[in-house]
């Protein structure tokens, strides 16, 4: 099933760079807009500022961590949480968070 999910990505995903630690990976997954967030208000105000709420999900194969970085075409992300999704022993994909990074 996993190779399934590989393929699947191969043929739709997005191409990806993931930096973790010392290494980056080129990879083809999932990213999309977090549909439970209400994109007609994306951003709120508080007491320390404007805040942008805005929250992307990634789908893939590559094990993401807190803190990990994500680019994609000319957006880069931050991983805010992420957790495997297995059946019986094997992880069959990746979930994870992620917050988008103000452009430099």
């Amino acid at each position: 099933m996993k190779e399934a999910i590989e393929r699947l990505a191969a043929r739709y995903g997005q191409v990806l760079t993931v930096y973790q630690d010392e290494q980056t990976h080129t990879i083809r997954a999932f990213l999309q807009p977090d549909p439970s967030r209400d994109e007609q208000v994306p951003d709120g105000m508080s007491s320390i500022g404007f805040l942008d709420v805005r929250r992307w999900i990634y789908l893939g194969t590559l094990p993401l961590s807190p803190g990990d970085r994500v680019e994609w075409e000319n957006a880069a992300f931050r991983v805010c949480s992420s957790r495997a999704y297995a059946v019986g022993t094997s992880v069959l994909y990746w979930w994870a968070s992620l917050e988008q990074e103000e452009p430099q």
